[in-house]
Formats: C-alpha cells, sequence, structure tokens
C-alpha cells in the first residue's frame, strides 16, 4: 500500500516538473530578443504607426498577445487575435481582404507572438502586412495613446 501511494506521489511531482518545464520553455521562446529585420517582412516603429493610424485608410492593427498581455493595455482599436489562435480562418474573420493593410504587434522587441502571427498570414496569402516590432512597449514609452483596463488612459 505505501509503495503504491509513493509511486503516486513520484509520478505526480514528475508531471508536475515536465509541465513546468514546458512552461518555462514557452515563455522563454516569447521573450528573447529578435532580429532588427526579418528579410520578407516589412519593420515598422511606433511613429510609422502612428502615421498609418492617421490616415484616411487607417490599417487593421492585430494585437498578437495572450489576453493576459492585453490586460497589461493596447492600441486603441487593434483586435486581440494571439498568434496560438492565428489561422487563415480568424484573420478572415478579422482583415477585410488579402490586400487590407494589417499591422501586427505584442509586447515588446522581445515578443516574438506578432512575428509569428504575420508569418501565418503571410502563410495565408496576405500580402500587406507589417510588423510593429517594438510593440506595446514602444508605443506606451513614446507617449501615444491605448487603453487600459478598457478606458483609454491618455
Amino acid at each position: 500500500m505505501h509503495a503504491l501511494i509513493l509511486r503516486h506521489l513520484i509520478a505526480q511531482i514528475f508531471f508536475t516538473l515536465l509541465a513546468l518545464t514546458a512552461a518555462n520553455s514557452n515563455a522563454a521562446e516569447y521573450e528573447q530578443p529578435l532580429p532588427e529585420l526579418v528579410p520578407g517582412i516589412t519593420t515598422i516603429t511606433a511613429e510609422n504607426l502612428a502615421g498609418m493610424l492617421d490616415s484616411l485608410s487607417a490599417p487593421t492593427v492585430i494585437d498578437a498577445r495572450v489576453a493576459k498581455g492585453r490586460s497589461h493595455g493596447y492600441i486603441e482599436g487593434s483586435v486581440p487575435l494571439a498568434d496560438v489562435d492565428t489561422s487563415c480562418a480568424s484573420l478572415a474573420g478579422v482583415i477585410q481582404n488579402h490586400d487590407t493593410t494589417t499591422v501586427f504587434y505584442c509586447s515588446s522587441s522581445k515578443c516574438g507572438r506578432s512575428l509569428n502571427a504575420l508569418k501565418i498570414a503571410q502563410g495565408c496569402n496576405y500580402r500587406n502586412v507589417y510588423w510593429f516590432r517594438g510593440g506595446f512597449e514602444e508605443w506606451q514609452n513614446k507617449g501615444y495613446p491605448y487603453v487600459s483596463a478598457n478606458v483609454p488612459s491618455r
């Protein structure tokens, strides 16, 4: 009986450690410095995005963070679509057509979610896509308006 309980405890500890290791490796994947430029992808800055948003044909802006990241604030008008939920079908639900100007962003220049989502969009034949590499951190640091807790803060 004691051996059975001991085996059960060891199994629980093993699976808990396995889950923690997987969670840490997943977090590390999205919090590593990213390249400044990626071949075939147009990278923009906060200033570029602000100019695009002020134009008559403002882009669709996709926030590729998961809900927890978005809860810290987001660019007003951006559409929440986490990279883990990005597919050709989900993109079709938020982007007007394959030529619509679309900007992808996430938390910062260390967050790979926006780049991942953008690559999925390219694979789905979206042609006019941009990567806002600096993400919400750059947007906020440069004093551009954003929404925090569903209330415009600036």
